[in-house]
């Protein structure tokens, strides 16, 4: 491949690096909420609602999902859905990027680590935002958090086995390779 093409490749890299990180915002920060809605909770109210025990948000979620189906509605049952799959794949292209544009002697657990602080960072900007507008328009969760850095580790953990079994293949594509072109050179002699 031409150096000309690996450049446009990069570029294509970054802009995708980009792309990721304004839609990132958008679904972390916004919409904030309208003027008129604001100053709704008092910040006690903003600290109670936060989630600290994540087995608790499931058991809350999954009260909601046995409602709503109880009642032949399953919405709730697509938002639980949504929800936690979202927060799976929500640093997933991160974890990618981070492994794509930092030396390789970063490491994937460092990576793992930068992922997870990425993460503990929305959840207090999303508490920050919440108390300043006085209004609890984002939920700030500790299984967010656990969901998001399951995904990233999940990732990276596929890349790694998918790197380790390409590293195999092309090995023995070269021993296989290597053997047929020892046998032309007999047969040659």
């Amino acid at each position: 491949m031409s150096n000309a093409w690996r450049t446009v490749g990069r570029w294509i890299i970054v802009l995708m690096a980009a792309v990721y990180i304004m839609l990132l915002l958008r679904f972390t920060f916004f919409p904030l909420p309208a003027p008129e809605s604001r100053g709704q909770h008092t910040a006690e109210e903003i600290i109670d609602a936060v989630e600290l025990d994540p087995l608790d948000s499931i058991r809350r979620s999954l009260g909601h999902v046995n409602w709503g189906l109880g009642r032949g509605n399953r919405v709730p049952l697509r938002l639980f859905i949504f929800n936690h799959t979202g927060n799976l794949v929500l640093l997933m292209p991160l974890a990618l990027f981070l492994r794509y544009f930092l030396p390789s002697k970063i490491g994937k657990w460092r990576i793992w680590l930068i992922c997870g602080l990425v993460s503990v960072a929305i959840e207090l900007t999303q508490l920050a935002l919440s108390l300043h507008f006085g209004l609890r328009y984002r939920v700030v969760d500790l299984l967010d958090i656990i969901e998001n850095v399951l995904g990233a580790g999940l990732i990276l953990l596929i890349t790694t086995i998918v790197g380790g079994l390409g590293r195999k293949i092309r090995s023995a594509y070269g021993r296989r390779h290597a053997s047929r072109s020892a046998l032309r050179e007999e047969k040659d002699i």
